[in-house]
């Protein structure tokens, strides 16, 4: 039988779930690697059952760590990854010194990028659309046990419209994983987290990017921000097309691992 995991990766997942479930700590593990700690054991092995069919740790306990913050994570929605925490970090940076504007991440899962925004710009206005209601519900509690004020609606991003020059920022970390990339992926992905996240269309990589953009030349005012995070491999077209709309000062980002991940560009003034 082949392992889900490799050994370190396994040690590395047996460390999260005991941080994460038994609230130890990094520092107490490295120092006290050994240490006893009082366990339910019929919650252990209900786990343990969980975790040999690939289910990822992180919807085992229910939660994930982003932006310094505990969010509730189900299958519903996307993990939160470090690379968006990345984008939030740059978006934050960009908006430095303003001290008010509105903000809205389009599809936004668990709420991570929005939340963890609402409680970095102080006075700003921040709303989290999703077309998933079960999405909208989790973010909606993560928001209100983080005390984040977000405006949570239901959008349906290739359908509908927002607003007319309303947001000095539109952030997106939309579906951009081609069908075809499937069978590269591991089953604690695949069979796990939501294929209404993850996917796009074979022949349409940048479908979400394009949306967004066309309808951010209306959404955003005069020089407000459009950011995203992006697939490594679509970096330069994406940047190529938002360039073909007329956005201005575009720029691409290389996350933690020389990726190209993120981007960021400016709506251009009539």
């Amino acid at each position: 039988m082949v392992p889900i995991y490799g050994e370190q990766e396994a040690r590395a997942t047996a460390r999260e779930i005991a941080i994460a479930e038994w609230g130890l700590s990094r520092t107490m593990l490295l120092v006290e690697p050994n240490a006893e700690v009082e366990v339910s054991e019929e919650r252990l092995e209900q786990m343990c059952r969980e975790l040999a069919t690939a289910r990822p740790w992180q919807y085992v306990v229910g939660r994930e760590e982003f932006c310094g913050c505990e969010f509730e994570v189900a299958e519903g929605v996307l993990i939160p990854r470090p690379e968006t925490e990345e984008l939030v970090a740059w978006a934050v940076e960009s908006l430095d010194g303003t001290s008010a504007g509105r903000a809205v991440d389009i599809g936004t899962g668990s709420g991570a990028i929005a939340v963890s925004l609402a409680r970095r710009l102080r006075g700003w206005s921040v709303e989290a659309v999703d077309v998933s209601e079960e999405a909208l519900a989790i973010a909606g509690r993560n928001a209100e046990r983080l005390g984040a004020d977000v405006a949570m609606r239901k959008v349906d991003i290739l359908r509908e419209e927002l607003a007319m020059d309303s947001y000095d920022l539109i952030i997106s970390n939309p579906p951009y994983i081609p069908e075809r990339e499937k069978d590269m992926m591991r089953a604690n992905v695949l069979d796990h987290e939501p294929h209404l996240a993850l996917f796009v269309p074979d022949g349409e990589p940048l479908l979400f990017y394009e949306r967004i953009a066309r309808g951010g030349l209306d959404w955003l005012r005069e020089g407000g921000l459009l950011m995203y995070e992006v697939h490594e491999s679509y970096g330069t077209e994406c940047c190529d097309m938002l360039a073909a709309l007329g956005y201005e000062e575009i720029e691409l980002r290389f996350d933690i691992n020389q990726k190209p991940r993120m981007i960021r560009c400016r709506r251009p003034h009539k």
